[in-house]
């Protein structure tokens, strides 16, 4: 598992209830058929809502493809609209909110990722 597939499993599990996240409508098709049983699709972005019944089957599919070299961008916003969590570029550029980054306590991946703490 890469680095990246790793980071976005552990943000995805510990997410707050009804945060949203959302990838560019820019990403590959797969990534709909894949999520097909959680995605809300929008004009600009497809929507998965992370919730106690969903997430450990969401964070279970993120571990066992290639999602992260398939969306192009993407964000994880808290049910009280933070933005947790913010890729560009297939995760060539990645921001994490400097509050939800210490409370995932690992600094080594955030590190080696180089992840911009805002």
């Amino acid at each position: 598992m890469t680095a990246e597939t790793k980071l976005l499993a552990k943000v995805i599990q510990h997410a707050s209830n009804g945060s949203k996240w959302l990838i560019s409508t820019d990403s590959l098709e797969e990534i709909k058929d894949v999520l097909k049983d959680f995605i809300q699709i929008t004009r600009l972005d497809w929507i998965i809502e992370l919730t106690e019944v969903n997430r450990a089957d969401i964070a279970s599919i993120v571990e066992k493809t290639n999602l992260t070299t398939g969306a192009i961008h993407m964000t994880i916003e808290s049910n009280e609209h933070v933005v947790l969590f913010r890729s560009y570029d297939i995760m060539c550029t990645i921001c994490m909110d400097k509050n939800f980054a210490a409370f995932l306590d690992d600094n080594d991946l955030l590190s080696k990722l180089d992840v911009l703490i805002d």
